[in-house]
């Protein structure tokens, strides 16, 4: 004990000396600070009123959460101890005895107590009286102790702890507080759920001097401190003689905001849970408050011309109160539900969509059945495979090649074993390589079938070979083939895609193919020479079998076998005949060739009921891939199949047209069959949309859930309301990688900063002014990645590319379709060098038609070049097809987000205080609404896919329309089973998310809209939603993305720029592109830029302000030099586009200008040229900024396009990462120019920094 003794004096001894030397350095510089503290004491609340005088205490502890291990009486019960309830900032002293107000700007929040007040009351409930009444019983009630401290304000005790002195205490009740804020002395219950509001929100107040009681204030002041303080400040009244004390205005805390007053939000959800819903502190967690207090030194003279308060004008001693709110919205899961109800039904029809398209390419494909060498089947197995293909539509052809029987003339030779069956040859006997190939009725490209060596007879000995087959002596005989093969081909009709002139050549309408016979002339041995056949050495000899005849003709039925036919040996060069190929033929088809295909029994048709295998399929205008308004880029390729755009009708393509140049090269296209294998597209249908389909709508089922009764992930219970993975409106930032919660935003809170205005004189107080921001983290789809490794991996074999699979594009949505694109134009490179192959081959056929070779329609499948493009297209189309269904699901997550943060914005504007009640609501119906969005990212890692996923899912929001309706309970049940519901706003009803889908001119596309219709409560919408917005007037949202990075991983990316500039400019200073503002609209606005947009910068760590859950940015973090640049010039060129709209500079007033046009796609829509506009007089500051922004963080893009966007009335959003740090800087800012602009009445960097400094 002695030596901790010591010790601590020492210490005490040592900061007295620090504290010394420290000030006597300072030498007066910096003043000395002040703090203001409240306190509960356990010592002061001991009851004396004949009850247990512990209870106050012992209620405190349990409020506390102390366990007091049932201890009532004695020991620490008797002393709670000192409980600091708040705390103002500390401020400096004046130096000046009439230096004016000492302000405290951070009022004291005083919690609510009232559960203490019942056990502090006397036998007669003389807590709740005025002191005057309560007689001898005045120490009844809470009591609450107020401290003054002082501490140094010298420069070197900043950097340590610094001590501080209490220099004055007072002790006020709780109950007189409660009764200050009820202004008539009694709380006053109104229908807006403030209790100390009056019938209009606003808010009451009442002041009250409180002496210092002890320290060395409790004597008389000779200070001349006589200001007024909102929350406390010194107080000392006349000439110095009476006591110093705290003057002290209280006015309510506002945690809930009444409805329709400054500061609350349309979104707002209610304060109280509604009835039935139990669960309502399970989906909200507590607004975020701070008040703050600043001196009004300029009198506003709109503020006193105020209609709401005509008889009142401002004093002397008027106070600015500013209440700050961070706001969960109600209608984020709500309208999260309503994107994953329409994703879902659009994946799942996708799904089904790709299942037809493979079930329609396997209607169309032949099947082959094992050969001999790779037989493992039993026959019985081999049986069932063929009954079951000839019931689905196949027809079974078997075919034997017995020999080649050559015309000429020669010695004759004699092989002993031609007579009879012909069961074999001996090896004296030449023979030829023979190919067999399938020619299909509905593509140009053979299929391959058999190849092996046919025997080559003489004219005599094949002669009578064939006479012994056809003689009396052949009954009962089976011939045997040297070459065999069997099949399975789909038998078409005329509403499949066929070649042309094939539609319609037959009379039954049914088309089964052809085999072509090619034959190289090989010599087994000398004897061949002997033979005069007239066929030059490498010559190929062909022929050709009409399979539809034999069919037709029912050759061969089920339980025939083989019978013989001849087919015409024809030379290719010539085109004579030169022999005659012996077949053996069996043709056999269900019902004796009478069997129409039926109709599959999986896909589409079975879902949507309007589907067949050869029929039209339902419309993909419905599907995924359009609805999320993503073009398939293979439909102007009339590339098959048409798994995610509209199938022309069936032999449309080769219908007469005029000859334009798309036309025939669709025409050419359609005759080359699929472009995809089946095995892709039964993987594509079958587990990639299938999986993704799955999600979706368990996602759908969850949210619906959770928004209808309580929903919680197991093993949630005991976890903190913010950290829970269950849907809600938050989203925890610890959740990315949930694929479940991918379509709710992350962290979205509606900011609010409410200014109103204090009176001493006891008026209640003024609503003056609001402004909101949406904060939230970046719409992106963390769920999928943004192309790191994972052991997702799909099927190589099948020519999958997705975001789960090494090898996959890498990146977010604007780089992925940034290669889309890419892929599109290898695409169309390899069609186009296939369809130039195929021409060449044709052009060659052609020059020998002329020898008498009859025309054919086919191509050979063993020609090299067209071997390789047709092979390079298909591994192309593959890849463009997994990258678009991959992006559409990207782009359905991150919309989802998106939307919920954009009509947060939206509702929030037209809440009161509202850009909407200045006006401007008439601007939105016409213009759309104004929505920027300011990024704080950074270009490197993780944070650049972001930037990239965020970038298009912002661009989307241009393809949504806001009608806002009340609700109507008769309305009719199919559009009510659409709507979800929103059952925690008081007065947002549902929402109904509507896909519109304008079909293209080749009907083949969609130009996509959404209309998302929002109910609300008849009442609330007939007296407040502006006149504008009612009689189903679309409001268009018009989002603008502003980006720049403001950690250190963004310096380092900056600095690698400008080292990299500088080696390009010295190794080749010619070699430099421009970005530009728009075309000649702004040329002095360019910056160069290198042609390698992409160079790795080391010491790109950890970020300055840490989002605190840094998951790391992988193996690629290569930045992106170029993409703010760019992104802040598409921002400037809309945002030009719109100010040019709402406020003409031609002379034209706004209601008769045009509606903005937001991109190109919307001139090419309008059928318009862009127009080149000049820079709008109010976007010239941003112009330069933007301009002189290359290569560093220039806040000012940010500050400029803010400031523009709230003078033209549109919403503002902020986001980082996870919506935390970045972001509350961001606002924190903005919120200080508010409030410096609103007093000041001008724009001071100072005031915003002074400002700052306390809102932070």
């Amino acid at each position: 004990r002695f030596l901790k003794s010591g010790l601590k004096k020492a210490q005490q001894s040592i900061e007295r000396s620090v504290t010394t030397m420290a000030i006597k350095a300072d030498g007066g510089k910096n003043p000395d600070q002040l703090c203001v503290s409240l306190h509960y004491l356990g010592g002061m609340n001991m009851v004396n009123n004949g009850a247990n005088p512990h209870t106050v205490n012992l209620n405190m502890y349990n409020a506390l959460g102390i366990n007091n291990n049932g201890v009532v009486g004695g020991g620490i019960m008797q002393d709670v101890g000192d409980v600091c309830l708040s705390r103002t900032e500390w401020v400096e002293l004046p130096t000046a005895v009439d230096s004016g107000d000492l302000l405290f700007s951070i009022p004291l929040c005083v919690p609510d107590l009232s559960f203490l007040e019942a056990a502090a009351a006397g036998p007669n409930g003389a807590a709740g009286q005025s002191g005057s009444s309560r007689g001898n019983n005045g120490d009844c009630g809470v009591k609450l102790t107020v401290r003054l401290y002082i501490r140094s304000g010298a420069t070197l005790l900043k950097a340590v702890a610094n001590r501080e002195y209490c220099i004055g205490e007072s002790a006020l009740l709780y109950t007189n507080l409660t009764q200050l804020m009820s202004g008539s002395g009694q709380k006053q219950s109104t229908n807006n759920g403030n209790k100390y509001s009056n019938g209009n929100g606003a808010l009451r107040s009442g002041t009250i001097n409180v002496p210092f009681t002890t320290g060395m204030l409790a004597e008389t002041s000779n200070s001349s401190l006589n200001s007024f303080g909102s929350c406390s400040s010194i107080h000392s009244s006349g000439g110095g003689d009476a006591p110093a004390a705290l003057h002290i205005t209280a006015t309510p805390r506002v945690k809930f905001n009444p409805p329709c007053t400054y500061g609350w939000s349309l979104t707002d959800a209610a304060s109280t849970p509604p009835t039935g819903r139990k669960n309502w502190l399970k989906m909200f967690q507590l607004p975020l408050d701070q008040a703050y207090a600043f001196n009004l030194v300029h009198h506003h003279q709109l503020l006193n011309s105020n209609q709401q308060y005509p008889n009142q004008q401002l004093s002397d001693a008027t106070v600015l109160l500013a209440n700050e709110r961070a706001v969960e919205s109600a209608l984020v899961l709500p309208l999260a539900t309503a994107c994953s109800l329409l994703f879902s039904s659009a994946a799942s029809l996708s799904q089904q969509l790709a299942a037809s398209a493979a079930t329609k390419m396997h209607s169309k494909r032949a099947l082959y059945l094992p050969t001999p060498s790779e037989e493992t089947r039993s026959k019985l197995e081999v049986d069932g495979v063929v009954m079951t293909a000839m019931r689905d539509g196949c027809a079974d052809v078997e075919l034997g090649v017995v020999a080649l029987v050559l015309l000429g003339e020669g010695t004759q030779m004699d092989f002993g074993l031609l007579s009879g069956c012909g069961v074999g040859f001996e090896s004296a006997v030449p023979s030829v390589k023979t190919t067999l190939s399938f020619q299909p009725p509905h593509t140009i490209f053979e299929e391959p079938l058999i190849s092996g060596s046919c025997p080559l007879l003489d004219e005599a000995s094949g002669t009578q070979y064939i006479n012994s087959l056809n003689g009396p002596s052949s009954a009962g005989v089976i011939p045997e083939g040297a070459i065999a093969t069997r099949f399975l081909p789909r038998i078409l009709n005329g509403s499949d895609d066929l070649l042309p002139g094939l539609a319609g050549s037959r009379q039954n309408d049914r088309y089964l193919g052809s085999i072509r016979l090619e034959v190289k002339v090989g010599y087994a041995n000398s004897a061949v020479d002997n033979i005069s056949t007239g066929i030059s050495r490498g010559t190929a000899v062909e022929g050709l079998v009409e399979l539809e005849h034999y069919m037709d003709a029912g050759v061969g039925g089920s339980g025939c076998g083989q019978v013989p036919v001849l087919a015409p040996a024809i030379d290719a060069i010539t085109g004579r005949r030169i022999g005659t190929f012996v077949l053996l033929l069996r043709v056999a088809t269900a019902n004796n060739g009478k069997h129409t295909p039926s109709s599959p029994q999986h896909g589409p048709g079975t879902a949507g009921g309007n589907n067949s295998t050869n029929g039209a399929s339902s419309s993909t205008t419905s599907g995924l891939v359009s609805v999320v308004g993503l073009p398939t880029l293979t439909e102007d390729l009339g590339l098959a199949p048409y798994m995610d755009c509209d199938p022309p009708p069936p032999n449309s393509q080769l219908a007469a047209s005029p000859p334009t140049a798309a036309g025939i090269r669709r025409r050419q296209v359609a005759t080359m069959g699929s472009f995809v294998s089946n095995r892709f597209l039964e993987y594509q249908a079958n587990v990639v949309r299938k999986r993704d389909a799955s999600v979706l709508k368990k996602r759908y089922d969850e949210y619906h859930q959770s928004l209808l009764e309580e929903s919680d992930v197991e093993g949630e219970a005991d976890l903190p309301l913010f950290q829970r993975r269950s849907p809600r409106p938050f989203r925890p930032s610890n959740s990315r990688g949930d694929a479940m919660l991918a379509g709710i935003g992350f962290n979205v809170h509606v900011q609010s900063l409410a200014l109103n205005i204090l009176q001493e004189n006891g008026n209640q107080a003024r609503q003056a002014a609001v402004t909101q921001s949406v904060t939230h983290g970046a719409p992106a789809d963390h769920a999928r990645g943004f192309g790191e490794k994972s052991n997702n991996g799909g099927d190589a074999s099948a020519g999958v590319i997705d975001s789960s699979k090494d090898g996959a594009p890498r990146g977010g949505l604007r780089r992925l379709e940034s290669t889309r694109l890419e892929f599109a134009k290898d695409l169309d490179d390899s069609v186009t060098g296939l369809i130039s192959a195929v021409g060449e081959h044709f052009k060659s056929r052609a020059n020998r038609n002329r020898a008498g070779v009859k025309p054919s329609r086919h191509i050979p499948p063993n020609l090299p070049s067209i071997i390789h493009y047709r092979t390079k297209s298909v591994e192309c189309a593959q890849r463009l097809h997994s990258l678009t269904w991959d992006i559409a699901v990207r782009r359905a997550n991150c919309f989802s987000q998106a939307l919920g943060i954009a009509v947060t914005s939206y509702l929030a504007s037209l809440s009161d205080g509202g850009p909407a009640w200045r006006g401007y609501a008439a601007i939105w119906a016409r213009h759309g609404y104004l929505l920027t969005y300011e990024g704080l990212l950074s270009a490197v890692g993780k944070e650049l896919g972001m930037i990239e996923d965020a970038s298009v899912a912002i661009s989307m929001l241009r393809m949504v329309s806001v009608v806002l309706m009340p609700d109507d309970p008769n309305s009719n049940n199919n559009g009510r089973r659409q709507r979800i519901p929103v059952p925690y706003s008081p007065y947002l009803r549902w929402v109904h998310l509507i896909h519109l889908a304008t079909p293209s001119q080749n009907g083949s596309n969609s130009k996509t809209q959404y209309r998302l219709e929002i109910g609300l409560d008849p009442s609330f919408f007939q007296s407040r939603v502006p006149d504008p917005l009612k009689n189903g007037t679309p409001v268009r949202f018009f989002p603008i993305l502003f980006q720049m990075g403001v950690d250190i991983r963004q310096w380092g990316v900056n600095a690698g720029r400008s080292v990299a500039l500088i080696q390009m400019k010295d190794n080749n200073s010619s070699k430099r592109g421009h970005v530009t503002m728009g075309d000649a609209a702004d040329p002095s606005m360019e910056t160069s830029t290198g042609e390698n947009n992409q160079m790795t910068t080391s010491g790109h760590g950890g970020s300055l302000l840490d989002d605190e859950d840094d998951d790391g940015d992988g193996e690629d973090s290569i930045p992106d030099n170029e993409i703010h640049m760019a992104l802040n010039v598409e921002g400037y060129r809309k945002l030009n586009a719109y100010a040019h709209s709402v406020n003409p500079t031609n002379g034209v007033t706004a209601a008769a200008a045009p509606p903005p046009v937001f991109d190109s796609l919307e001139y090419s829509a309008q059928m318009q040229v862009p127009q080149q506009q000049p820079i709008h007089p109010s976007l010239v500051s941003l112009s330069e900024a933007i301009r002189t922004s290359a290569g560093k963080m220039e806040h000012a893009v940010m500050d400029q396009a803010a400031t523009i966007c709230q003078r033209f009335g549109g919403g503002s959003t902020v986001f980082c990462k996870s919506g935390k740090d970045r972001t509350a800087m961001q606002v924190t800012f903005k919120q200080s120019q508010f409030v410096q602009r609103f007093i000041d009445k001008k724009r001071s960097p100072c005031g915003v920094r002074r400002y700052s400094r306390l809102l932070q």
